[in-house]
Formats: structure tokens, sequence, C-alpha cells
């Protein structure tokens, strides 16, 4: 959710800042304040030292460093929790963030006109072994924290008109693509002489278990809707079926057309081929961009040494890992955890006193000359403006169950405590889930409807790498549906599984059953047969028939409308909205 993790977000953040202060303010404790107030004093003026024009902004990540949420899945609702939290430290010395706070951050910096530069590094997470040197991120999420990226290079263009500013990208090697693609949107990218490129396209592995299963005398029986729906084949098919085989082809070509297209996009300018080739009117220069990344990847890939990167034109420069200071003073080179809390102490002297507010301007304003005090004069005045929305997060992360860790009963809570919260004004539903229990799902779903309708609070959903199924029922009441290109969404289908133990398996154990029962066989030592099999997929066609009906009433679509996305398919995040998913 490109737009919506930078507004909302960012809106979030430095609404929870001012939190504390203004709860203090409504109780007699003045003594209290008092000392609060002097700690503002203190924390102003380390802000100042902190953050000085054309300060470069610094942020060394690790494979654990960067989390889809720090809370746990229980516990008290809390936007002050949220941002206490937030912030932690790993077992390393990278700050541990999470995902919607790092791109708030990038987006802070990019409106900043004190911050000038941009550099971030990669490194091995401290204390592990043979882990990769990598973000740790999926597609989705990989592609919000780049953008906030771009959304930096377009700010800071428009602030440094004349100027060198730099966002630059250091590792040591690559080890994975996805990390390549956040680095594609840095100008700068410096890989050491030893270092490797690797670029094979986006592609994944289906296993499948059939004649396994027939090895060690495990028969699955399947109830399932639809041609696409892939949920069982593991299971029961040798091979991938066609319909499956189609599917499973549309969504790779859409996922590395953003791919390519995105990395095309942002090194246009330092790959010499396409500047010379893109200048033809008669080509279209997207997919000219895609075809000769693809031509390069078979011709010289798919793992690119450092000098053959450099050459072709996907990093800008060879060289060591370590920051050069290039002539910055000590002291104008803050963490980018730093800045997020002195720009957090900035706003929170602002939220402690509105009388002050304006004094506070003309100290900070006299840190910068010219058009830059007006900017930063704006940009403060911006982010405390009454039209602010205060809005909620919660999360739907991993296989949705009625109870324990991910339990649709924490998750309903969640949005209930939010939407009591007297200080939400809306709510977002942050999804990155393949589905689960099917009434676990509808738990969910029932919960966003009624919160929508008793409080009168917005619940939009955010779908990072994946949100299906269940995932996707779960979210269809909701007034609105963000998700990235790269997200994998839809998967509109109902399927489950009876596995057997044949008696081929007991023999071999020598392990006899028998069954008492009043209704006929109804555990996996057992088939279903006849009457039984019938209404076991009867049952899943009903829930199919359900699911069919509240996706065409909840998100005004026509009954061939869904037809034609509910055949199990899985999409893109733009497939889904050309299907008006």
């Amino acid at each position: 959710m490109h737009a919506g993790l930078g507004s909302k977000g960012a809106s979030m953040l430095l609404r929870a800042a001012g939190l504390p202060f203004r709860l203090i303010k409504s109780t007699a404790l003045g003594s209290a304040y008092l000392r609060l107030t002097g700690l503002a004093k203190s924390r102003i003026k380390t802000a100042r030292q902190l953050v000085h024009p054309q300060t470069r902004l610094t942020w060394k990540i690790s494979v654990d460093s960067i989390v889809e949420t720090g809370l746990p899945s229980s516990g008290r609702f809390g936007l002050s929790s949220l941002l206490a939290r937030a912030l932690t430290r790993s077992d390393d010395d990278s700050p541990k963030i999470t995902l919607l706070n790092a791109a708030t951050a990038l987006r802070m910096a990019a409106d900043d006109p004190r911050v000038m530069n941009l550099d971030v590094r990669v490194v091995p997470a401290a204390g592990t072994r043979n882990r990769p040197v990598s973000l740790g991120l999926g597609f989705a999420q990989t592609e919000e924290l780049r953008e906030a990226v771009l959304a930096f290079n377009r700010k800071k263009a428009e602030q440094y008109v004349s100027s060198n500013w730099i966002s630059r990208f250091t590792i040591d090697s690559f080890d994975d693509q996805l990390t390549y693609y956040f680095a594609s949107a840095f100008n700068k990218i410096v890989i050491q002489p030893t270092g490797k490129l690797p670029l094979t396209g986006i592609s994944w592995i289906l296993p499948y278990y059939k004649k396994l299963l027939d090895k060690v005398g495990i028969e699955v029986q399947t109830g399932t809707r639809m041609d696409y729906n892939s949920a069982c084949a593991p299971f029961t098919e040798s091979d991938i079926p066609d319909k499956h085989f189609e599917n499973g082809m549309n969504v790779l070509l859409s996922l590395n057309a953003t791919f390519l297209g995105d990395i095309v996009q942002a090194r246009v300018n330092s790959i010499a081929a396409l500047r010379t080739e893109i200048t033809d009117e008669n080509k279209d220069p997207h997919q000219f961009g895609q075809d000769f990344m693809l031509t390069a990847m078979r011709k010289d890939g798919p793992y690119f040494d450092a000098q053959m990167a450099k050459r072709i034109g996907l990093i800008t420069d060879i060289g060591g890992t370590f920051f050069d200071d290039e002539g910055y003073p000590i002291g104008k080179c803050p963490e980018l955890s730093a800045y997020v809390k002195a720009r957090r102490q900035e706003i929170e002297r602002e939220s402690r006193d509105k009388s002050i507010f304006h004094p506070m301007l003309d100290r900070l304003t006299r840190l910068v000359q010219g058009q830059a005090a007006t900017n930063m004069s704006k940009l403060l005045r911006t982010y405390h403006s009454q039209d602010r929305v205060t809005v909620g997060v919660v999360y739907l992360l991993g296989s949705i169950e009625r109870g324990g860790a991910n339990g649709a009963n924490l998750v309903c809570k969640a949005l209930v405590d939010a939407a009591e919260d007297p200080e939400v004004q809306s709510i977002v539903l942050r999804v990155d889930s393949a589905g689960g229990d099917f009434v676990a799902s509808d738990t969910i779903s029932s919960a966003v409807k009624m919160v929508q309708n008793k409080y009168g609070k917005p619940i939009v959903a955010s779908y990072g790498n994946t949100a299906a199924s269940g995932a996707y029922y779960a979210t269809t009441h909701c007034g609105r549906i963000f998700a990235s290109p790269s997200t994998l969404t839809g998967g509109i289908g109902v399927s489950s599984t009876h596995p057997v133990l044949t008696t081929w398996l007991t023999d071999l154990i020598g392990l006899g059953i028998r069954q008492f029962t009043l209704t006929g066989p109804s555990t996996n030592w057992f088939k279903l047969e006849d009457d039984k099999l019938e209404a076991f997929k009867s049952f899943v066609g009903e829930t199919y028939d359900w699911f069919f009906a509240q996706v065409a009433v909840r998100r005004e679509m026509s009954e061939e409308e869904v037809k034609s996305v509910a055949q199990g398919q899985v999409f893109t995040g733009i497939q889904a909205m050309e299907n008006k998913l």
C-alpha cells in the first residue's frame, strides 16, 4: 500500500509521539508535569545537536532487524505501546524496527530539508552462521520499503536542485535478488570486488507427494471446488494439473513484469544500453527494458560478478562495505532509529504546549536558511495540523486459527480495543496470511463488519506479501483494500482433506483397528465411503457457495464477475485490481 503507508503511517507515528504529554496535561500532577517539561527541553536540545543541515542519515540492516510488527500476538492494544516496542535492540547493534515505522521514518527524512543524504548498509546478523546477508523480507514488503526510498530520492531532487545529494546502498555481496531489488532504488549501489549479484527472476518450486504417500500407505481424500484450486493437489497428484500450471504461469509473468520493470525504471540512467536504445520512439521503454534484462540474465547471468554488474550498469561502484566519511564532521551521521527519536522529541515539544509552538519553530528554523527554513516550518505545521488522523493498526499474520497465537479471538479483541480507543479515528488491518480455518476467517470478517457498523470507524485492509483464501475473505467487509503490485491474493475457493492410513500401512506395522460408532467410520483410520464421502464434499461445496456469495455482495460485483475470478485462482495485486477484488 504505497500511498497509505506513507501518509497514514506517518500520521499514526507522529500522533502517537504526543500522547504522553497530552495525558499528563489532563492530570493534576503539576510537579510531574514540570519534571517532564524539563526533560522535554533537554531532549529537544539533543535533537538539535543530532539533526543538522546537510545531515547524512545512516541505516544498518541485518536479516532480523526489520519486522512486520514488534507487538506480541496478544495483549492490550495501544498506539504508544506500538511506538515504544517498534524501536528495540536485536542481538547485534542493528536497531530493530517495524516495516511501518521504517517506511514512515524514510518519508519523514524525505520531507525534512535538513536531511541531505541516505546511506544504507546491509550486514550479517551478529551471532549467526550461514544466514543470508539480506533484508529478510518478502516481495511485497520489500516493494513497500523500496517505494519509501524512491520517495526520498524524489524529494531530495526537489530540495537540493543544484547539490550532490546521495542515496547509497552498500553490501559486501548480494545473497538474494530481493535485496538487490531494494538496492536498485538507490542512486549509488556499492559492492565489494569479490561480491556477486544473483538475478534469476521470480520463481518457485512446487512439490507433489502422491507417489511418496502411496509408498508409505497414506491416501488423501479431498473435497475441493473449482478447477484452479490447488491447495490439495500436492497430496493427490503426481504432477501439476494443466489449470494449476496455467494460473501459476500467469502469476509468475505478472510478478516478473513488476520485478524487472521496476529495476529497469530505477536503473535506466545507469544502464548504457538502455540509454542508447530507449530513445527509439517506436520502442515501448518498459517492455524493451524487461526484454533487455531477460537477455542479460540469460546471456551473462544469472550470477553476475561485481565487474560484470558494474559494466552492465546494475551497480554503480565497487568498493569496501564500510562507510567513507567523505569529509562529514562527527555527529552529522545519525542512525535511522536515533533520527526517528529526535524527530519525535521535536514533536513532543510542540504537543506539550501549543503556546510555545511558534517560538520553537523560530529556534528550529534558525538551523536552516531561506527556502529551507520555510519548508521546515511548513513540515512541522503539516504534521501537527488538526486535520491529522490517528490510525490504529491490527495485525493478521500467519495461518488463521480459531485460537492460539494467531487466533481469531485475539484479532477480534484487538479490533474492538482499537474501536473503543477514543484517540483512534480509523483502523488499518494489516494482513500477511495465506488463509487457514474458514470459521476463524468468518469470525474476523464479522468483527470487521461489527466494528464499522457499531463504532462508525472505517477499517482499511493493507495486504503484505500474501492475503489469499480465508485471509482475503476476512477483509471483504473493509471499505478499502490496498495491496502492492507483487502481493499474492485471491484464492477464492474452499478445500478440505481427509488423510487415510491404508491397510497396507497397518498390516506393515502389525496394527489392528476397530471403531465403535453409531454413524459409520469417521476417523483417519478409515476411508469415507458413499454417503459419507458425498456429505464431506457437499459441506465443502456449501462453504464455497457462501464464500462466493459474500464476495459478490461485499465487493459489489455481479455474479458473472465473481465467477470469472472465483475458480481458486491466485492473483498478483495488479491482477486483483484489474478484476475488482
